[in-house]
């Protein structure tokens, strides 16, 4: 193969590398889709978004995933007040975490929400603080806004979550 060539090529895989990068810094909505009541994931889809509504700073975690005890460990550190699911010590753990990875398209823990929004793993967490897209702890703390479609879980979804309360650890 040619030199240049294998060079262009180079060049080209480090870009799509670094859009890859800049794409998923950026919290970001993901969609739960409803499904027929009858659906087996159905309960499961519901109990990931009652979380999400009822915790402005959520993170979803594995007790044994040190990528989760990373961002665990950079939340506290930032004094951001987070609610922590643990999937492997919950019963429901694998189907949450099914459910999470379909919408994310992530398959490793963490799953990190601010204000229903994902952000993803520890380095998205940081890079979205340092860009100012996290708040501090005083202002986390506040009532969250009126969902609304545009920016958050769809309207849909919410009347769905209602029904259902997130069932206490």
């Amino acid at each position: 193969m040619c030199p240049l060539l294998s060079m262009a090529l180079l060049r080209l895989a480090l870009l799509a590398m670094l859009l890859v990068l800049l794409c998923s810094a950026f919290p970001r909505t993901l969609e739960f889709p409803e499904l027929e009541a009858s659906h087996p994931a159905e309960p499961y889809r519901r109990r990931v978004v009652a979380l999400l509504h009822a915790h402005p700073v959520l993170a979803f975690t594995r007790s044994y995933c040190e990528e989760s005890r990373r961002t665990t460990a950079l939340l506290r550190e930032l004094e951001l007040p987070f609610y922590e699911m643990v999937l492997d010590k919950d019963r429901d753990g694998p189907y949450l975490h099914h459910i999470l990875a379909e919408a994310s398209g992530q398959t490793d823990t963490p799953y990190v929400f601010v204000r229903e929004k994902y952000v993803g793993n520890y380095e998205q967490v940081w890079q979205a603080y340092t860009r100012g897209q996290l708040n501090k702890a005083d202002e986390e703390e506040a009532p969250a806004p009126a969902v609304s479609t545009s920016d958050s879980v769809p309207e849909k979804l919410i009347s769905t979550a209602e029904e259902t309360p997130a069932r206490e650890l």
